[in-house]
């Protein structure tokens, strides 16, 4: 399953790096764009604990589609 993730307070490389990982940690491909605003994810996770996740990095997720 592939979903968009639109994540605010990401401004750098090293945020995009901590979002990525986080979502690998999920068993999630995943890929930031930071002018964009989103994460790209692919495999299956549940929205919630994905949401969950890269809230405790200190993000907002402010919607999946």
């Amino acid at each position: 399953m592939k979903m968009i993730v639109h994540v605010e307070g990401m401004h750098c490389i090293r945020c995009a790096g901590k979002v990525e990982g986080a979502m690998h940690d999920l068993g999630l491909d995943a890929v930031v764009d930071l002018e964009k605003k989103i994460c790209t994810v692919e495999g299956e996770a549940e929205k919630e604990a994905i949401c969950e996740v890269i809230e405790e990095l200190g993000f907002q997720v402010t919607g999946i589609e």
